[in-house]
């Protein structure tokens, strides 16, 4: 049979063949995929509109259909569906499409469907059309991010690192986040290069690997205890006046605020050199070269005979020096130095300010706190700079010392090359 009165059909105590050809459900299991059970309860729906009506409304076709839903899906559309057949039966009342809507809000409320979709309804059943379900959309399926397009688009970028997606979209003819979808999916992100002190030649690198992995190696034999013995250090230049970074000048402003503008500077002609030493307890030495003086090997070396003074009186037992290997770092006048006052260097490759803790972790810091602020002499960035040293805090400086394993494990993961931030 095409038709027939569904709940003439679930009064049976037989269901005819034909219905249920093929299916296995009770007569429950069709009340649970309808989710009508609770209705037929209550015998009416929509005005006193009753269900055993509307639900004659509806074919056998419709019953396949709504039997194949599952039921995630059926709870999803399970009221449109419901809507759909109660329109179908009040356009066979030939009830105009406003008061069809009207009848949906007032049974509905805040999930009744819009009135242009009713009115949509009406004119499909108007039109002899019978079906409650959705008509098959027009168009193609989505085809763009396929395999073969992944494979292009791999292509492209393996050739050119630097090519855009507004670039990719029209010489493969798909959209641009199609484009960008089949990007991620590929785990491309596109990075701005970092800038490094030189870049590396493979017996650099080989050297760096060498180096970290038997400071590693000496790290997990004696554990924290190494760390605590390492005293660091390096100097750098300040400037009397540096230029607050582009972040630091960010401020809040509301929508529709004018954009604020500033005139690009530089840092001061005027700077001073200062060499601070510390270890993972805090500040050890800090002090400042008179104006215009830069280090040399003779001024390093009296900076560690005070350094030696104060170790003697706040640190004893701290005797292996970490710093880098600039010149005067290396020169032979402070290797003697420091072997007379019986300290352990430790090894440091060359170009590689991302293994020195005072580089990555506290000139950076210091400096911050100097942006945007002008000093006119020497004695004013002592005064600035020195409370800042002091109060960083304990944690401060011993999180710096402890990040150097995290930092030789990854040099030796990326086979002596940079460590990134």
């Amino acid at each position: 049979m095409a038709t027939g009165t569904i709940m003439q059909l679930l009064k049976c105590s037989t269901v005819s063949d034909e219905l249920y050809e093929g299916r296995t459900e009770s007569h429950e299991q069709l009340f649970l995929h309808l989710d009508w059970e609770q209705q037929m309860k209550e015998s009416t729906v929509v005005d006193g509109t009753s269900c055993c009506v509307i639900l004659e409304c509806l074919d056998v076709n419709s019953l396949h259909h709504v039997t194949s839903i599952t039921p995630d899906k059926m709870a999803n559309n399970d009221m449109s569906f419901r809507q759909r057949a109660v329109i179908k039966f009040l356009v066979k009342e030939e009830i105009p499409a406003a008061e069809i809507h009207q009848r949906l809000q007032r049974a509905y409320r805040s999930v009744c469907m819009g009135a242009s979709s009713v009115q949509r309804w009406v004119k499909h059943f108007k039109d002899g059309n019978t079906s409650i379900q959705d008509q098959p959309r027009s168009g193609g399926p989505r085809t763009a991010s396929t395999e073969c397009n992944k494979e292009r688009v791999d292509e492209i970028i393996q050739d050119n690192r630097c090519v855009t997606v507004a670039t990719i979209a029209p010489t493969l003819g798909i959209g641009h986040n199609a484009v960008q979808e089949m990007i991620e999916s590929l785990c491309y992100r596109k990075i701005c290069a970092r800038w490094v002190p030189q870049l590396l030649t493979e017996d650099h690198k080989g050297q760096q690997k060498a180096i970290t992995s038997e400071l590693l190696q000496r790290y997990q034999h004696e554990g924290d205890d190494f760390l605590h013995h390492i005293v660091t250090g390096d100097e750098s230049w300040f400037h009397h006046f540096e230029p607050e970074t582009k972040r630091q000048s960010m401020e809040w402003y509301h929508m529709h605020s004018p954009s604020k503008k500033k005139a690009k500077t530089v840092p001061s002609a005027v700077k001073v050199m200062g060499i601070v030493f510390w270890d993972a307890e805090g500040l050890i030495l800090a002090e400042f070269l008179e104006p215009g003086q830069t280090i040399t090997a003779a001024c390093y070396v009296q900076t560690l005979h005070k350094l030696h003074r104060a170790l003697r009186d706040e640190r004893l037992g701290r005797n292996i020096i970490l710093h880098d290997n600039t010149r005067p770092h290396a020169a032979r006048l402070t290797s003697e130095a420091i072997a007379k006052m019986g300290w352990e260097v430790l090894p440091h490759p060359s170009y590689s300010p991302d293994l020195a803790p005072s580089d990555y972790h506290l000139l950076g810091f210091v400096k911050d706190q100097l942006h945007g602020q002008r000093y006119e002499t020497m004695e004013a960035i002592q005064k600035a700079l020195c409370p800042c040293l002091w109060m960083a805090g304990t944690e401060f400086y011993r999180r710096g010392i402890f990040k150097l394993p995290e930092r030789w494990e990854k040099c030796v993961q990326r086979s002596g090359d940079y460590v990134e931030k």
